[in-house]
Parts: structure tokens; sequence; C-alpha cells
């Protein structure tokens, strides 16, 4: 018995489109738009919360077990991030390499702020 299944698939007029509201979503239009000016400034901030993360790492009381792995891990953050803005890489993938670096740096920022 063979079923045919043509008739039961939604017509693509009837399906809805749904949007996901992420922060990439919301950040992409305005970066694409003016991504050389949009650039210089993300190097800017990411530099200032990495740097932030450094010396919060350096003059708290973590222990040099977790201190080192994570000076290494923004160090290369930071110098990567760089690095692909100077080759002018693909602005999707530089967009989402400023938006990893930010929260890896916050949330070591923020982390030790409650130890």
């Amino acid at each position: 018995m063979k079923i045919d299944v043509k008739h039961l698939e939604t017509p693509r007029s009837c399906r809805r489109k749904v949007q996901c509201h992420t922060i990439f979503d919301l950040l992409w239009p305005f970066y694409l738009n003016n991504y050389k000016a949009y650039s210089t400034l993300a190097v800017i901030i990411q530099n200032c919360s990495c740097l932030m993360a450094l010396f919060y790492l350096l003059v708290g009381s973590w222990h040099h077990l977790i201190q080192v792995p994570l000076l290494l891990c923004i160090g290369i953050g930071c110098i990567g991030f760089n690095l692909a803005t100077l080759m002018a890489y693909r602005s999707k993938r530089m967009l989402h390499l400023l938006l990893i670096n930010i929260l890896v740096s916050n949330s070591i920022v923020f982390c030790g702020l409650f130890m």
C-alpha cells in the first residue's frame, strides 16, 4: 500500500518564518553596514576587556594552576582577534570572534568578583 504524502505538506505561503533573536542577530546588521568603522571600535573594546581580565587575574587571588592557563587563553584570544582584524577576515567571523572574546574575558572578571 502506497501513501501519497504530497497533500500533507504545508504550502510555502502558509509557513511562518521563525526569527531567532540572539545577540549576533541584533548586532549583525549594524556591524555589516559600517564594517570598517566598527572593526576599529571592536579592536579597542576587545583590547580593553582583555586587559581588564588580564589585570584582574594577575592582581586577584587565583591559584597558579588556574591563573596561568587562563592568562594564556585570554592572551591568545586577544592576539587572535587582532590578527584576524589585520588579515581582514570575513566580517561574520570577525563578529563571532569579538563576541566570544568579550564573553570569555568578562566572564573571568565576573567570576573573580565573587571569589
